[in-house]
């Protein structure tokens, strides 16, 4: 027969407490897979015993009421059965009595001892044991019948390896033959015939009876009993617990049967037969009608006898408890407890007592009791022995009695009269070595009226009890109701400085005699408690008065009716300290400015000064009154300086002007003596930018704040008398309004062919006026008129002989370029001669100062061109300046003056050059130029059939002519040219022919496309011509380079050379030993001049060494560092902008403003230190940007941007103007310029037609082509 697992069915652990009394928690599920676990005793391997309740009370397996059966959870060890199956003496007894053995005295004394009946084999009813019987049985195995009422998963070891014989246990009960025993299957089955030998090994797995009397509670088996004081028990939804089992060896009690007090409030019990010694403690459970709610293990005592305190948890409800106390050994996670009975207390807990103020407990404020007359000797530890500040700690709310007279204080009168009430409690004894009775004869024992910052308190001792229980940090005076413990039991840091001496109180003792004070603290304790005879016959320097000072009317003032204001002392100190402080004043209220008595002024400081500021700026002496809604006072020691801010609008304080004040002096405000508004006259100063209220003189002593204020002005009228110029006006005057304006502006009339042009402030000039125009004294206004030759056409043309008119003027982005007038044509005979005479240049300097005075240019000065006209059929010409020209030229400061030919040559005179011919002459100038032959083969091959002329200047004077020269200074001149279709411009040179004959190229010189003519600078008079150097190396990289022409140019000139023979490379990166070698052969500097090094990175026979050291000699480049140049580190654009200014500033010349402002789109990018020069480049047309409007000022400047960037130079260094008409940009892109202003749209230029971008002004394919091919040509 087999016997068959009983179904059961699973249920989730129960939700409870993790400390439960008595062995409730372990009478639920019982007999069930999820059985409550319990641990006991210990296994073969001492660990703690884990067990399966199957029975309880008298249900279940085996159980009987007033007991538990246990099973053990799992197989204890391993073991054979024995010989034969007679229990008695068998091996599996010897095994379970092994583990009972290993249960201490007091489990064995919890364990209900069996007897194991002996009897037969019956099948499934087997329940005995074979053999012997056995009595006092601790631990024991199951019967097969009692093993079949086991729950079928509890006898389940492991259900995974439900075949493994060590999950297979045994039964006591005999099998059906001497040599087999019963057991259970892994499975669960139980096998009650036995079918196996005795001598195999299974597992042990006993039961035993535990007696519930024995079990005082019970606990989660991990983490169930908190550390520490009392502690809510938490929730535990676990089903493993831990026995905490009566000692009946301990023998605790505790004295008190009842308690009470407030949330927070210590209890003193006093105890007897404390067990002592390690994991012994006082515990303390505190439960209510539905059970434990607090564990704690309160202390863990040295002595069987003394007294242990307790604090009633701060969240404890009001309400009826019980303290439950025992000595307890406390063992650890699922380990047996022991304890001593409880001794049930009967605890009232009262209710939380509230704050009668919002004003926080604890904090320090400072009182003036210097007024009080208090007796004795001032405490020296006060931070201000002079009483004006005693700091006092907020206690908050107490419930507490008082005393108003002399009297024993009995627990019934406490309990009568105790009420609640707010305390602030004194820091230190105030004052010692005073009697009681001299302090009661001041009133200042029982109360004694005192008012502070508008709230009225009431000073007095406090009430400190008239006996005491307990001893140390766990004394306290009886009644325990009284005000001192009653603030220690609040926060035991509210009574500071203690130690030094003793505090009185009110209470008289009811141990010594009627003369006997109860006073407390000094050396033992805060809560020390003890009585001195302080009648007026004797004091001691060891007693002291430390008051309290009680608020006596709560509900009048309310909830917020205390407020802290802060005072900072500025530096000064209290008792040693700067730190801030803090009064108490009425909420709401006005209060009294604190007194300066106590305080210390800062270091250094001996001055008398003392003022409290506010956060408004306004001072308080000691003694004023502040306003309520102030929370802030600060200590001045110096008499404050306030800012004064004086707006004069568009007057002037030329004197008497006020920026500050300082209080107790003031200060006297600017008068109209001090102030200047040309026009006005000052009316005052207003504290109001509306200028209302009455005008302000002074700022008085008593003053204070920051003050503003607002001149007042009164414009004064004057009289515009209009002068009408030729013409009529009406009216003839007019008188200005309130504002120094005129309301309108009279128009004359005038006969002929004149235009009114406007008024203006000088007869000749000045500045053209508007209604806008501010008056400030009476003046005169002059018409202005146009002459227009009958025609409405004329509106460059202000000439009234028409002989002149304007070619160019300044815009907002050419600031510097003059205004240029031209003269008609002047015409040359038949025999070359052509006069410019004073009238003709009159004429166009007339021309040219009345525009610029018109449009407001006068500061850009004027320009002067005078064409002459030159019949082709002539081989040489005269151009005759009278002298009383150029005498004209110089007088009017024209800064250029230019001779356009059409046929021969231009000629530029700078007005350096025109004052320096009217120092050396008196007489009539006359160029001479005439076309001429070359003279030699040198001579010829340089300049071919191109042309040539011989070209002097002379002076006439009396009929005889003599040479002039420029002595340093120079004359630009442009020579027209058409080059051969085989002639690259870059080529082209102007060259002059020495007085040796020979040939001498000028290296600053250039074709200008836009021109059509080779410009040059020349230092003086001599045979000029246009030659051609074919000797260039015929670079293969540079053909379809935007920038060919450019590359060929300086290499023609020797400024830069090919990188070999075959090739310029022009998009590899230029080095700085590169650029200072090209820039020094521009300058013309004589390498044999600059051989000394002066950095060690640049090699004496390096190619660029001299012209390194003339670089960095000039400060035209410097060094990376003191001693290194890094000749070969590459230049970026912004860099060669910077060189190229400092090149031009270094050797002397004016950099033009010719070009608008081009605000490139990475002009962010551009270095701070790098961003004027880019602009003064730019607007000169020597550098330029690239595609998308783009600088790239980090980008590396290529050989071929740089020969573009000395070509430029070149050009624009003899005449600004090359930087008009067609200029290419750094990437190759056209743009055409005409003064200054980029052109877009369409353009007629060489009866061509060319589109230009709206947008960006650049050329587009076609005309990108065609514009190269008529550059080519």
């Amino acid at each position: 027969m087999a016997a068959c697992m009983l179904p059961t069915v699973a249920f989730a652990a129960d939700t409870g407490k993790a400390i439960q009394l008595g062995t409730d928690a372990l009478s639920k599920k019982v007999n069930t897979a999820t059985a409550p676990t319990v641990y006991f005793g210990q296994d073969h391997g001492n660990n703690p015993a884990a067990w399966r309740v199957i029975g309880y009370d008298g249900s279940g397996v085996t159980s009987a009421q007033g007991d538990m059966t246990l099973l053990a959870a799992n197989n204890m060890d391993l073991s054979k059965f024995g010989a034969s199956n007679a229990y008695a003496d068998s091996d599996l007894k010897e095994a379970i009595d092994t583990l009972a053995g290993k249960l201490t005295t007091e489990e064995n004394a919890a364990v209900k001892k069996r007897t194991l009946t002996s009897g037969n084999y019956d099948e499934a009813n087997t329940d005995c044991v074979a053999g012997s019987a056995v009595s006092n049985a601790v631990f024991w195995p199951l019967s097969s019948k009692e093993a079949i009422a086991v729950n079928n998963d509890l006898r389940i070891l492991n259900k995974e390896y439900p075949n493994w014989a060590m999950y297979y246990w045994w039964l006591r009960s005999p099998g059906e033959t001497p040599f087999s025993a019963a057991f259970v299957h892994g499975s669960g089955k139980v096998c009650y015939y036995g079918e196996h030998y005795a001598l195999v090994e299974y597992g042990v797995r006993p039961a035993f009876n535990l007696n519930l009397n024995s079990v005082l509670f019970t606990s989660a088996a991990v983490d169930g009993k908190p550390d520490g004081g009392l502690t809510p028990i938490s929730e535990h939804t676990g089903n493993e617990w831990k026995l905490t089992l009566l000692d009946n060896s301990r023998n605790f009690a505790v004295t008190e049967k009842t308690a009470s007090g407030n949330p927070g409030d210590p209890l003193t019990l006093h105890y007897s037969g404390a067990t002592t010694g390690t994991n012994e403690y006082i515990s303390v459970i505190l439960a209510d009608n539905s059970g434990a709610k607090y564990y704690g293990r309160v202390a863990q005592p040295t002595e069987a006898t003394g007294t242990v305190e307790i604090e009633i948890p701060s969240d404890l409800a009001p309400g009826s408890y019980t303290l439950k106390v025992f000595s307890e050994q406390y063992n650890g996670d699922r380990k047996t407890d022991y304890a001593s009975n409880f001794t049930n207390i009967a605890l009232t807990v009262e209710k939380q007592m509230d704050e009668q103020f919002s004003l926080a407990p604890g904090g320090r404020y400072y009182f003036d009791l210097s007024s009080m007359n208090i007796p004795g000797t001032a405490n020296s530890t006060l931070p201000d022995s002079t009483l004006h500040y005693v700091p006092f700690t907020y206690a908050g709310t107490v419930d507490a009695y008082k005393l108003t007279s002399e009297m024993a204080t009995t627990e019934e009168y406490a309990q009568q009269n105790k009420y609640p009430h707010s305390l602030f409690v004194a820091d230190y004894v105030v004052t010692h070595t005073v009697s009681w009775n001299d302090l009661d004869t001041a009133s200042l024992i029982f109360g004694k009226n005192y008012a502070s910052g508008g709230v009225d308190y009431t000073l007095r001792a406090p009430s400190v009890g008239s006996s005491y229980t307990g001893s140390g940090d766990s004394e306290r005076g009886t009644p325990k109701s009284n005000e001192w413990d009653k603030i220690l039991d609040k926060d035991d840091g509210y009574i500071k400085n203690w130690r030094e001496m003793l505090s009185c109180g009110q209470d008289t003792t009811i141990r010594i005699s009627a003369s006997s004070r109860a006073v407390r603290g000094w050396n033992r304790s805060a809560r020390f408690w003890t009585s001195y005879n302080t009648s007026s016959s004797s004091s001691y320097p060891t007693f002291g008065f430390r008051p309290v000072l009680e608020v006596p009317n709560p509900g009048t003032l309310g909830a917020d009716g205390l407020k802290a204001v802060t005072l900072k002392l500025g530096g000064g100190k209290l008792g040693g300290s700067s730190d801030a402080i803090h009064i108490i004043v009425k909420n709401g209220s006005e209060f009294t400015a604190p007194a300066s008595n106590g305080l210390t002024r800062p270091d250094g400081n001996t001055g008398s000064y003392f003022m409290w500021l506010d956060g408004n700026g306004k001072s308080y002496e000691p003694g004023d009154s502040v306003p309520a809604d102030v929370t802030e006072l600060t200590v001045q020691w110096t008499a404050p300086t306030y800012a004064v801010t004086l707006n004069a609008g568009d007057g002037t304080i030329n004197s008497g002007n006020v920026t500050s004040y300082t209080y107790g002096v003031g200060a006297t405000l600017p008068t109209a003596g001090d102030m200047t508004y040309t026009g006005h006259t000052f009316v005052g100063w207003y504290d109001n930018e509306n200028l209302t209220g009455s005008p302000v003189t002074a700022i008085g002593g008593t003053e204070m704040g920051n003050k503003e204020y607002w001149a007042k002005w009164e414009a004064n009228t004057y009289t515009v008398t209009f002068y009408p110029n030729g013409g009529s006006v009406n009216p003839v005057a007019a008188t200005t309004d309130s504002s120094g304006k005129l309301s309108s502006l009279p128009t004359p009339t005038r006969g002929g062919n004149y235009r009114f042009d406007g008024w203006y402030t000088e007869q000749t000039g000045g500045i053209k006026v508007t209604l806008n125009q501010v008056y400030t004294a009476d003046t005169t206004l002059y018409a202005y008129w146009i002459y227009t030759s009958g025609s409405s056409s004329s509106e460059d043309r202000d000439d009234p002989s028409g002989n002149a008119f304007i070619t160019d003027r300044p815009n907002k982005d050419n600031p510097t370029t003059p205004t240029t007038a031209k003269s008609n044509s002047v015409k040359v005979d038949s025999k070359g001669n052509a006069v410019i005479t004073r009238s003709i240049v009159a004429d166009v300097i007339s021309v040219a100062q009345s525009d610029s005075i018109k449009h407001g240019n006068t500061k850009n000065g004027i320009a002067v061109v005078v064409p002459v006209e030159i019949s082709k059929a002539l081989a040489g010409v005269q151009i005759t300046l009278k002298a009383d020209a150029l005498d004209k030229l110089v007088s009017s400061g024209v800064k250029r003056f230019t001779i356009d030919t059409d046929s021969m040559a231009d000629f530029g005179f700078m007005l350096d050059t025109l004052k320096e011919l009217n120092r050396q002459t008196t007489g009539d100038l006359i160029l001479k130029m005439k076309k001429t032959a070359v003279t030699s083969q040198e001579v010829e091959t340089a300049i071919g059939n191109r042309p040539v002329y011989d070209i002097t200047l002379w002076e006439v004077k009396n009929g005889k002519e003599t040479a002039v020269n420029l002595n340093g200074k120079t004359v630009s001149i442009a020579i027209p040219y058409t080059p051969a279709k085989n002639e690259q411009p870059g080529n082209l040179y102007a060259v002059y022919v020495d007085e040796n004959g020979n040939v001498q190229w000028i290296s600053k010189s250039s074709y200008n496309m836009d021109q059509k003519a080779v410009i040059f600078v020349a230092e003086h008079f001599s045979i000029y011509g246009i030659g051609y150097k074919n000797q260039i190396p015929a670079f293969t990289d540079v053909n379809n380079h935007w920038a060919k022409d450019n590359m060929l140019f300086v290499v023609s000139r020797g400024l830069l050379s090919g990188t070999s023979a075959t090739t310029f490379s022009p998009n590899t990166g230029m080095t700085r030993g590169m650029f200072v070698t090209a820039l020094g052969r521009l300058a013309g500097v004589d390498p044999t001049d600059y051989q000394a090094s002066m950095f060690t990175d640049v090699k004496e026979d390096a190619y660029y060494a001299p012209y390194v050291n003339w670089a960095a000699k000039t400060g035209v480049v410097s060094g990376t560092t003191d001693t290194t140049f890094a000749p070969d580190t590459n230049i970026n654009r912004e860099q060669m902008a910077v060189i190229m200014k400092n090149y031009a500033t270094k050797l002397g010349y004016t950099i033009p403003k010719t070009l608008e402002v081009v605000n490139f789109a990475d002009s962010a990018g551009i270095s701070s230190w790098a961003k004027e020069a880019v602009k003064s480049m730019q607007q000169a047309g020597i550098l330029a940007g690239k595609t998308n409007n783009c600088f790239d000022p980090a980008g590396t400047a290529t050989r071929a941007e740089v020969a573009t960037v000395l070509r430029r130079f070149v050009e624009i260094v003899i005449d600004p103007q090359t930087a008009n008409g067609w200029v290419q940009n750094d990437s190759g892109e056209w743009s055409y310029y005409k003064n200054g202003d980029l052109v877009k749209g369409w353009l007629s230029n060489d009866q061509k037609w060319y589109w230009l971008d709206k947008n960006t002004g650049k050329t587009v394919l076609p005309a990108v082509r065609e514009l190269h091919q008529m550059k080519q040509q």
